[in-house]
């Protein structure tokens, strides 16, 4: 499984990193930077040893890709996150 992400270049020097299909919003002081804070958030969100992500940045434009070496653990926090979604919206 391989999910899209988007880097965007914010007010200053930061970089806000996203995933909106799972959730996972952060930000990093680079480009780089950003890259590793979303890798490391969905890794710390996942929460299972060994589990690794890796997000592919071509460094044009604001896609990145991001996928990891258990897509079925990836997969299932997505699923995860959007049976919840219409309970957190109704929050909102």
């Amino acid at each position: 499984m391989m999910l899209i992400g988007r880097l965007t270049k914010e007010t200053g020097t930061w970089w806000a990193a996203e995933a909106p299909v799972a959730g996972v919003y952060t930000q990093g002081r680079s480009r780089r930077n950003a890259v590793a804070m979303l890798a490391d958030a969905f890794e710390s969100l996942i929460n299972r040893p060994g589990f690794k992500v890796t997000v592919i940045d071509e460094g044009n434009g604001d896609q990145v890709l991001i996928e990891a070496n258990e897509p079925a653990a990836l997969a299932a926090y997505v699923l995860k996150y959007q049976r919840e979604r219409p309970w957190l919206d109704a929050k909102l």
